[in-house]
């Protein structure tokens, strides 16, 4: 496997396999029925910059985007179900910590929600304070679905 690849912007082939893994592997409230959709997503993300680590034959397996919005620093991960749990998401956030001085992100912090293959979708909260993120109280909801704010930043660090 290759090392992280660090870019400003995707080829449309990374795009398409990162919607698939997107659709895969996060709860069916945020999934993105078309193509289009996700691309208005990513066109919407100031100042992208995308961690990408791709397997032997250079597909991607596992993405992390930081990007600019509300006059905050924002990041967004996703890995692929067959390839989580192998350290992966660690060498992504570690990657983006060295590039960025503080981020913020929405997450799932419960396991009620279903993925598309009709799996019970895990929070990812755990893993996120193994890694020196603070959960703060700021939540949103749309239709019942509910995600909390994550922040790290190096006067967060502890």
């Amino acid at each position: 496997m290759e090392s992280i690849e660090i870019s400003e912007c995707l080829t449309p082939t990374d795009e398409d396999r990162i919607l698939r893994i997107w659709n895969n592997v996060y709860p069916v409230q945020v999934i993105f029925r078309e193509a289009p959709e996700f691309h208005a997503y990513l066109d919407k993300a100031a100042d992208a910059k995308h961690f990408i680590k791709r397997d032997d034959h250079l597909s991607v397996i596992a993405w992390l985007m930081t990007f600019n919005r509300d006059e905050k620093r924002y990041f967004v991960m996703l890995v692929s179900d067959d390839m989580q749990q192998r350290g992966i998401g660690k060498e992504l956030v570690m990657a983006m910590k060295k590039a960025e001085n503080n981020v913020s992100g929405w997450v799932v912090d419960s396991d009620h929600y279903q993925k598309a293959d009709g799996k019970t979708y895990l929070s990812p909260m755990i893993f996120y304070k193994k890694l020196g993120f603070e959960i703060t109280d700021k939540s949103m909801t749309r239709d019942d679905f509910v995600v909390r704010m994550i922040t790290w930043g190096r006067a967060i660090k502890k």
